[in-house]
């Protein structure tokens, strides 16, 4: 544990803030286009996002994505991105199934799958916000 005025905290931010886009924000947007995709997303994902239409916000993550594949830079791990979008797709509709149906596979609680889609629900509408101001 930290406090947020930690230097080595606050150095490792800074260090990594310019990988946050390539590294860090690409699961949570991919995460939350797939429970937008969804005919009916589970509801953690619609009552955290707070959208009754999804159409703008997948447009918006979609131009992320191509500006990320375009940029020649490799998805995190160094996957190419199609390859890395399908991954997490793959496994945002198996954590969608858990947090729906209420058991865990062994490796994963649907109360960590259901808190991994809120986090994405979150995190993304955050970033749409910063990204329309």
């Amino acid at each position: 544990e930290m406090d947020c005025d930690n230097l080595l905290l606050n150095a490792w931010i800074d260090g990594a803030r310019p990988n946050m886009n390539f590294e860090v924000l690409p699961p949570y947007l991919i995460v939350y286009r797939t429970m937008a995709r969804m005919e009916t997303p589970p509801k953690v994902f619609t009552a955290t996002s707070l959208r009754f239409d999804y159409a703008s916000a997948i447009d918006a993550i979609n131009r992320e994505l191509e500006m990320l594949e375009a940029s020649g830079r490799p998805a995190e791990g160094g996957a190419d991105w199609p390859d890395y979008i399908r991954g997490i797709e793959t496994h945002a509709a198996e954590f969608a199934a858990l947090a729906v149906n209420g058991d865990g596979d062994g490796r994963t609680s649907s109360d960590q799958a259901a808190g991994w889609i809120a986090q994405s629900a979150r995190i993304t509408e955050m970033w749409l916000a910063q990204i329309t101001e």
